[in-house]
């Protein structure tokens, strides 16, 4: 058993923009290997799962997922839940960190924090208030998240962390976050071909000796200048 897991959730068929998460966001470098990358950096999980579907064009990332050192579960394509569930029953894990795809630039260093004090905490659920939009993550523990499984709503299914009410008793971890990387306008995650690239012509405009894990601060001193 484990005390904490990172499982970022991954597929090709993406709405809005089909197969982003191959795409490159630096010259060589994809977006979902900017994200495992990143992730790895992290010195709490003592695993990273890349969760995607069973689907066949979601095999290229399997394959560098496992090549990168990252762990593998794939499922349901729909049910995203569902491969969480199946990485649980793999690893036996208390907490599950949950990192979307769409977030190239998730900061490991924030990651450690908000699972540190979630964890001492014994919060169900954890995140950063207040956070520029793409730098974090998610913490829950691993019991809710198997709990949850049993009567799934399709929102819960999709989006994991859905059945979790702050407002409603649950144990919620919500520190603020800090004042030099607080919410703004910007946006650094990316959904459609336009967010793609802005997100290049950012990551481009960062220091090249750095990448990929330029840090929290190193980010959104580039997004104010």
């Amino acid at each position: 058993m484990s005390d904490l897991i990172c499982c970022v959730q991954a597929r090709m068929g993406s709405t809005r923009l089909p197969g982003k998460s191959l795409m490159e966001v630096l010259p060589g470098m994809s977006l979902i290997e900017m994200v495992l990358r990143r992730c790895l950096a992290a010195r709490l999980p003592e695993k990273v799962v890349l969760c995607t579907s069973s689907d066949e064009a979601c095999a290229p990332m399997a394959e560098l997922a496992h090549n990168l050192g990252a762990e593998v579960v794939r499922g349901s394509e729909n049910n995203v839940l569902s491969r969480f569930v199946e990485a649980m029953n793999r690893y036996a894990p208390r907490y599950v960190v949950r990192v979307c795809a769409d977030n190239p630039l998730v900061d490991p260093g924030l990651m450690d924090m908000i699972a540190e004090s979630t964890m001492r905490a014994g919060g169900v659920y954890g995140r950063f208030e207040g956070l520029l939009d793409g730098l974090g993550c998610e913490i829950v523990s691993a019991s809710a998240l198997k709990a949850a499984m049993q009567d799934a709503t399709p929102e819960v299914r999709e989006h994991v962390t859905a059945f979790v009410d702050c407002e409603d008793g649950d144990a919620c971890h919500l520190p603020h976050a800090p004042a030099r990387l607080a919410n703004s306008v910007d946006r650094l995650d990316i959904d459609t071909e336009a967010d793609m690239e802005r997100m290049r012509t950012f990551i481009a405009a960062l220091p090249p000796g750095e990448a990929p894990l330029w840090s929290a601060e190193v980010i959104a001193a580039a997004l104010h200048r």
